[in-house]
């Protein structure tokens, strides 16, 4: 039962981080159409599923996670950026409790053995 359990946290954990990849794609690419002057001023992320390359793109997907955390982006009133962060948000507060719930019942099933 515990390995089934860690399986489908797991399960779900992978899940929700491949929906955050889609949906930041997507936010960014809004972003980036619709609000050229807020897309540069974030250093313009880059628009890939894995944009994690370079020095320059780390620092800019940062930028846009303290932009999308600090609710800026509502301030450009646009309705599907609205919404696309507030299902980040959700996605990153899931991550959040589906990591614990794997490091808890990992640990567990280490302890155990």
């Amino acid at each position: 039962m515990k390995n089934f359990l860690i399986i489908a946290v797991w399960i779900l954990f992978m899940a929700a981080f491949a929906a955050t990849l889609f949906l930041r794609r997507r936010f960014t690419v809004v972003l980036m159409e619709n609000h050229s002057q807020a897309y540069a001023r974030l250093g313009a992320p880059p628009p890939q599923l894995f944009p994690f390359s370079s020095a320059e793109n780390l620092a800019a997907i940062k930028a846009q996670n303290r932009y999308m955390r600090s609710e800026e982006y509502r301030e450009l009133n646009d309705a599907e950026l609205d919404r696309l962060a507030k299902h980040l948000r959700s996605l990153f507060a899931a991550q959040m409790i589906l990591g614990v719930f794997f490091i808890g019942f990992a640990g567990v099933e280490i302890a155990g053995n």
